[in-house]
């Protein structure tokens, strides 16, 4: 997606169908800004509970509060270190992960921590569950020899979907909202004035000096 266009909101929108305890979807990758505006925006929706919101586990929550919190099901953001720890454990209820949701997916390399964790749970797990990746960086995946073939065979994904800014839907739902442009002049006060006088004169009085010492040079 194109840099701007508010990819947290796609991603609130594809999230809300799994903020549920009957699923179980594991988000990767993720800042913690990213975190926390996802959720705001999600609860701002009003169409999720306060308690299905997603939840963040990082180094704080101990093996079996992370335990039990993969056991309630819903959507969840965790550390990559600590999901690969947990996976090659089994503490992680795999069989019934729907899914795994990857964010700044143009980090994503063959060396990485998350190339592993999908890997592992492709091994592991039936190829009914889904992987989503999101980017709005995607003049990365255009750097290097095959990229993007690269990405998608490390992410485990046979389909991409690019959403720039000429793009037909796109650019028609931005031609709604014309961005209203006001010219505001302030006027200066007297202070100002005489600031600007002063600096006046000593530009004149500069260029003054060096047409009199150097006349052969044109100002």
């Amino acid at each position: 997606m194109a840099k701007g266009l508010g990819i947290e909101i796609m991603i609130t929108h594809f999230l809300r169908k799994f903020c549920d305890p009957s699923q179980l979807v594991l988000i990767i990758n993720s800042k913690p800004y990213e975190e926390e505006l996802i959720k705001q925006l999600l609860l701002e929706s009003g169409l999720i509970k306060i308690e299905n919101l997603p939840k963040s586990i990082t180094s704080t929550f101990t093996i079996n509060e992370r335990v039990e919190l993969y056991n309630q099901g819903g959507c969840l953001f965790i550390t990559s270190r600590i999901l690969i720890v947990d996976l090659l454990n089994d503490k992680v209820p795999i069989k019934h992960v729907s899914g795994i949701v990857v964010l700044n997916a143009h980090e994503i390399t063959d060396k990485s921590t998350e190339s592993f964790i999908l890997r592992v749970f492709r091994l592991s797990n039936s190829m009914d569950a889904f992987v989503k990746a999101f980017t709005e960086n995607a003049e990365e995946l255009t750097k290097g020899f095959s990229r993007m073939e690269q990405l998608m065979r490390l992410l485990f994904i046979d389909r991409v979907e690019f959403k720039p800014r000429f793009d037909l839907e796109v650019s028609q739902s931005l031609m709604k909202y014309q961005p209203i442009v006001k010219e505001i002049i302030v006027p200066m006060s007297q202070k100002m004035r005489l600031i600007e006088n002063a600096i006046i004169d000593i530009i004149t009085t500069a260029i003054n000096s060096l047409k009199k010492n150097n006349p052969s040079v044109c100002y």
